[in-house]
């Protein structure tokens, strides 16, 4: 459910520059470069609230009858299970959507994904091997030299281990994490 005037676009085009960096590896440079160091960096969630369309996010969210389900979606929602946590604890859930690291990269690529001609991807939301918290920081070496595919294959994998440290960290949460193949036939009727 989406709260009353607001969208999911709104609220996520006003993390840019860098939410997933404000969210996750900012957060991060608390405690290392990633991999379940665990401790108190996760529930240091000011700087993310500190966002204008955030805080203003919030409040929608807040505005929803306690009795509703609110779904948050999307991969910017990834960066978010630690504020989340915070506000809702047990009433949080979580669902991790995989599809095929192969047919996932390749879509990013055919979407100029890591190309020069999509600036809106480059401010917000791609990754590097040298960001703060990256698990992969051995790609560093070797970044220049690498396709735009092979480039997606990093993101896809740096998000989904994300999704396996939240799981752990956050592990009296519900978590079920969904192939893509399987999420299509949920939605088929008999």
């Amino acid at each position: 459910m989406r709260p009353a005037g607001g969208t999911s676009a709104t609220w996520r085009a006003g993390l840019r520059p860098g939410w997933l960096r404000a969210c996750r590896w900012s957060l991060a440079e608390e405690w290392g470069t990633g991999g379940g160091q665990g401790g108190d960096a996760y529930d240091q969630t000011d700087e993310l609230r500190a966002i204008p369309a955030v805080g203003n996010h919030l409040r929608e969210i807040a505005a929803i009858d306690e009795n509703k389900i609110y779904v948050e979606a999307g991969f910017p929602s990834a960066a978010t299970i630690p504020l989340f946590h915070q506000l809702y604890g047990d009433r949080l859930k979580i669902v991790q959507l995989v599809r095929h690291p192969i047919l996932a990269s390749a879509s990013m690529t055919t979407h100029g994904w890591y190309s020069k001609t999509r600036a809106d991807l480059r401010e917000g939301v791609l990754l590097l091997p040298t960001d703060a918290g990256a698990f992969q920081k051995h790609y560093a070496q070797r970044w220049a030299s690498l396709s735009r595919y092979e480039k997606c294959l990093f993101y896809w994998t740096e998000i989904h281990m994300y999704g396996i440290e939240m799981h752990w960290h956050y592990s009296n949460v519900p978590f079920l994490r969904v192939p893509g193949g399987v999420r299509l036939s949920l939605v088929q009727r008999g």
